[in-house]
Protein backbone atom coordinates (compact mmCIF):
# COMPACT_ATOMS: atom_id res chain seq x y z
CA UNK A 1 0.00 0.00 0.00
CA UNK A 2 1.83 3.74 -1.07
CA UNK A 3 1.26 6.57 1.08
CA UNK A 4 -1.02 7.93 -0.99
CA UNK A 5 -3.41 4.83 -0.38
CA UNK A 6 -2.82 5.61 3.40
CA UNK A 7 -4.10 9.23 2.69
CA UNK A 8 -7.10 8.02 0.95
CA UNK A 9 -7.57 6.29 3.97
CA UNK A 10 -7.09 8.52 6.70
CA UNK A 11 -9.40 11.08 4.94
CA UNK A 12 -12.00 8.60 4.91
CA UNK A 13 -11.99 7.36 8.24
CA UNK A 14 -11.87 10.79 8.96
CA UNK A 15 -15.05 11.92 7.37
CA UNK A 16 -16.88 8.44 8.52
CA UNK A 17 -15.88 9.60 11.97
CA UNK A 18 -17.38 13.26 11.13
CA UNK A 19 -20.97 10.55 10.85
CA UNK A 20 -19.92 8.22 13.76
CA UNK A 21 -17.33 9.81 16.40
CA UNK A 22 -18.22 7.26 18.74
CA UNK A 23 -17.18 4.37 16.41
CA UNK A 24 -14.60 2.43 18.03
CA UNK A 25 -14.05 0.29 15.24
CA UNK A 26 -13.17 3.14 12.80
CA UNK A 27 -11.64 4.79 15.75
CA UNK A 28 -8.99 1.78 15.72
CA UNK A 29 -8.31 1.54 12.08
CA UNK A 30 -7.94 5.61 12.08
CA UNK A 31 -5.15 4.91 14.77
CA UNK A 32 -3.67 2.36 12.95
CA UNK A 33 -3.48 4.27 9.85
CA UNK A 34 -1.95 7.11 11.72
CA UNK A 35 0.94 5.11 12.77
CA UNK A 36 1.41 3.80 9.98
CA UNK A 37 2.35 7.09 8.81
CA UNK A 38 4.58 7.94 11.45
CA UNK A 39 1.76 10.14 13.52
CA UNK A 40 2.44 8.63 16.79
CA UNK A 41 0.50 10.79 18.70
CA UNK A 42 -2.40 10.96 16.74
CA UNK A 43 -2.48 6.93 16.52
CA UNK A 44 -2.20 7.06 20.23
CA UNK A 45 -5.08 9.21 20.94
CA UNK A 46 -7.30 6.93 18.40
CA UNK A 47 -6.31 4.04 19.88
CA UNK A 48 -7.56 4.88 23.25
CA UNK A 49 -10.39 6.39 22.39
CA UNK A 50 -11.25 3.15 20.58
CA UNK A 51 -10.06 1.08 23.68
CA UNK A 52 -12.12 3.60 26.04
CA UNK A 53 -15.56 2.74 24.23
CA UNK A 54 -15.03 -0.82 23.44
CA UNK A 55 -12.29 -2.73 25.53
CA UNK A 56 -12.53 -6.01 23.88
CA UNK A 57 -10.25 -3.95 20.68
CA UNK A 58 -7.15 -4.54 22.46
CA UNK A 59 -6.94 -7.88 20.99
CA UNK A 60 -7.16 -6.59 17.70
CA UNK A 61 -4.79 -3.66 18.05
CA UNK A 62 -1.55 -6.12 17.37
CA UNK A 63 1.89 -4.37 17.20
CA UNK A 64 0.59 -0.57 18.23
CA UNK A 65 -1.11 -1.00 21.96
CA UNK A 66 1.04 -3.91 23.73
CA UNK A 67 -1.20 -5.13 26.93
CA UNK A 68 1.21 -4.75 30.10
Amino acid sequence: MTRQDLFRQLTDLTLQLQAEPDNAELLMQRGQIRYRLNDKLGAWEDLQCALELKPELMKNINGIVKNK
